[in-house]
This record gives structure tokens, sequence and C-alpha cells, in this order.
């Protein structure tokens, strides 16, 4: 992958992860629960794969792939306290559980308290992302 080519994914990736925010707000507002849970995991899924693209890191379309690397480049070095690892593989099992769990429904509560957590996640990639000076 060419260094344009890097540069216009990373953007993608991060405008994808920020476009998803307000939507997240507006289906826990109106009460789709399970849905906001699966879009708050896109978000930060998208955002942890524009780091690794950053980091030229090979293989990042796989969900697993993009939890362990994140952890690996990102928690291990210090560079994402360990709370991020947790929280990405917390939101990661909300979404299989929204989408896959029969009988799973997500409250109000639930997604209110996890959105702040996911525009924190992305607003700490975005920082890091210009950390890395692209």
């Amino acid at each position: 992958m060419n260094d344009q080519l890097r540069s216009d994914l990373i953007a993608y990736k991060m405008r994808a992860a920020k476009d998803l925010l307000p939507e997240i707000k507006s289906h826990i507002d109106n009460g789709f629960y399970n849905t906001a849970m699966n879009r708050m995991y896109y978000a930060c899924f998208n955002a942890a794969t524009a780091l690794l693209i950053a980091e030229k890191v090979p293989e990042v379309k796989r969900h697993s792939t993009v939890r362990n690397l994140f952890n690996r480049q990102f928690v291990k070095t210090g560079r994402f306290d360990a709370k991020w690892g947790n929280f990405y593989s917390e939101i990661m099992d909300c979404r299989a559980a929204a989408d896959y769990e029969d009988f799973k429904i997500y409250t109000h509560a639930e997604a209110a308290e996890m959105y702040p957590h996911v525009c924190e996640f992305v607003a700490l990639a975005e920082d890091e992302l210009n950390k890395i000076n692209l």
C-alpha cells in the first residue's frame, strides 16, 4: 500500500468512526439499544483499524485480529491505558450479544453508559493519529 492510499484509508476509517457518533446517539434516544451497541462497536473498530493502518500493520479486517493487534501495538506498549484494551473487548462482546444472542435486549441505561466511552475511544484514536503525524 502506498503512502497516499494509506493516508486516504486512515482518513476514511476515522471519518466513518466519527460519523457514527451522532447516529448512535439517535439510536439511543429513539430506543434502538441493540442497534446502538452494534454501531458503537463499529465506531471503535473503525478507529482501531485506522490506528493499525497508520502503524503499517498488515491484515486489519478480521475483528479478533484488530482487537489483538490493537492490544499488542497500543495497550501493551503503554500508548493506550490498559482500560482501553478491556473496553474494546467489552464493546466487541456487546456487539456480538446484540447481534447474535437470542432474547438479548440492551437497556437505555446500558447503552447510555457505554456511549461516552465510545466517544472517548474515538477521540483518543484521533489524538494518537495526530501524534503519529500523518
